[in-house]
């Protein structure tokens, strides 16, 4: 499973000032091998500003960067076990009852669940001014090809271009 789908009353708006999207009780090792957030529409939470009609629908793709492990309300209270997940780059996206009624907030699925063509989208890279505790921002472990892998989708050119070395 590649992708987290969060059920959520906050907008895109709250989501960037935010640093991204939070604060969820999540299994952080599972993130971390994620590729992908999916943020669905939750508007008949009392603080939602999704319309009513919208409810369940996905609205919003995340590439993950990352988590930071300290979230904090709307009041700047720290609350324990909760995760910011935290995405470089987003793009709006409208699909109809992606948000199947589970109680969770947090589910885990293939981002082929959604018949998303990741090559059609609009990607806006997200704010990094935005993103708070900068400091605590985890990036998962990679393997030398990962790495490459990762490199080369960033610059776009071909994984075997580059040369990693590692001085220890």
């Amino acid at each position: 499973m590649d992708t987290v789908v969060v059920f959520t009353a906050k907008s895109i708006n709250r989501t960037i000032e935010q640093g991204g999207s939070g604060n969820w009780k999540l299994n952080a090792d599972r993130v971390k091998k994620c590729d992908y957030v999916v943020l669905t529409a939750n508007s008949h939470h009392r603080d939602s500003t999704h319309p009513r009609a919208k409810h369940g629908n996905a609205f919003l793709i995340g590439k993950i960067s990352g988590l930071t492990p300290e979230a904090y309300d709307d009041l700047g209270k720290k609350e324990d076990d909760r995760w910011i997940i935290q995405f470089n780059e987003y793009a709006e996206i409208e699909i109809p009852n992606a948000w199947g009624g589970y109680q969770n907030p947090v589910k885990y699925a293939d981002l082929s669940d959604f018949g998303i063509d990741l090559n059609k989208l609009d990607w806006k890279p997200f704010p990094t001014d935005k993103i708070i505790n900068q400091a605590h921002v985890s990036i998962p472990a990679l393997t030398i090809d990962e790495a490459k892998l990762g490199i080369s989708k960033k610059l776009g050119i071909n994984p075997e271009c580059i040369e990693i070395t590692i001085r220890a």
